[in-house]
């Protein structure tokens, strides 16, 4: 069935492989080598910053404001932006152990830190992207014109090339 918001849904099915993937490296923490879990952490963490954060700072801009009116309900979206905060947090603290498990002794207490970490993450995000399915694009597709729905995906992809290209010079990272 072909909905109105069926380009973000497309672009969220995308995410399904990067997410599965950071579930699979908390399993594997103990099990990899040291460089393996260190390029594994590194494509997780440019997922999280270059697509997943760059894609929910878009929808703040373009998607929430909408929800909330066909929703008719103010902040309807704030535990969606408070998911968005705990996702950055949650990748800075990613980040923070990779670059100790470059330069500083790791132990059992950090590779602990670790999993818990990643399997955060992993719950955060499935969590996050099966509300938007079930709770907000729904209304969406029943109150919004074709033409509202086109205008929001061009938001969308114009405030992540923003984004994109934001990092790029070095603002927001």
């Amino acid at each position: 069935m072909h909905t109105l918001t069926e380009p973000l849904r497309h672009e969220q099915r995308q995410f399904s492989n990067p997410i599965e993937t950071i579930q699979e490296t908390a399993a594997a923490v103990d099990d990899v080598s040291v460089p393996e879990l260190r390029d594994r952490i590194d494509a997780i963490y440019a997922f999280l910053d270059e697509q997943f954060l760059a894609h929910a700072s878009a929808e703040e801009r373009a998607v929430d404001p909408l929800i909330e009116r066909v929703m008719a309900v103010p902040r309807a979206t704030e535990t969606m932006v408070r998911e968005h905060v705990e996702v950055t947090r949650l990748a800075q603290k990613l980040l923070a152990l990779r670059d100790r498990l470059v330069y500083a002794y790791f132990g059992p207490d950090e590779l602990r830190a670790l999993r818990e970490t990643l399997y955060d993450l992993h719950a955060i995000l499935e969590v996050h992207l099966s509300k938007e399915e079930a709770i907000y694009l729904p209304p969406l597709d029943a109150r919004i014109s074709a033409a509202e729905a086109i205008e929001m995906v061009e938001a969308i992809h114009a405030a992540e090339k923003r984004a994109t290209a934001l990092e790029g010079v070095g603002v927001g990272s």
